[in-house]
């Protein structure tokens, strides 16, 4: 039961700040429209992969993969909030 939480407070997190980088990127060109798109694919699949996977097998000890997918789900959440906040800031100061 622990997972499912902490599964649904990933997604919301990751939403939330794709959002927020989406919106920082709502101007740009196509190209970096589409590179956007792949980048939250590559950065959600493994973690949704693993989570079908684990609820469908129900393994009985540790699940390495399931830790792993979750690390590397945060480091990319993470590194898009860098992204957006960094984008955010300078719009904010060539505005002035």
């Amino acid at each position: 039961m622990d997972h499912e939480i902490t599964f649904v407070l990933t997604l919301l997190l990751f939403v939330v700040v794709f959002s927020f980088l989406y919106f920082q990127i709502h101007g740009s060109a196509s190209r970096v429209k589409m590179w956007f798109f792949i980048f939250l694919v590559i950065s959600i699949g493994p973690l949704i992969y693993i989570q079908i996977d684990d609820f469908i097998k129900r393994y009985p000890d540790a699940n390495i993969g399931l830790g792993l997918a979750y690390f590397y789900s945060w480091f990319m959440i993470v590194i898009a909030a860098v992204v957006a906040v960094v984008s955010y800031v300078r719009k904010k100061s060539n505005a002035h």
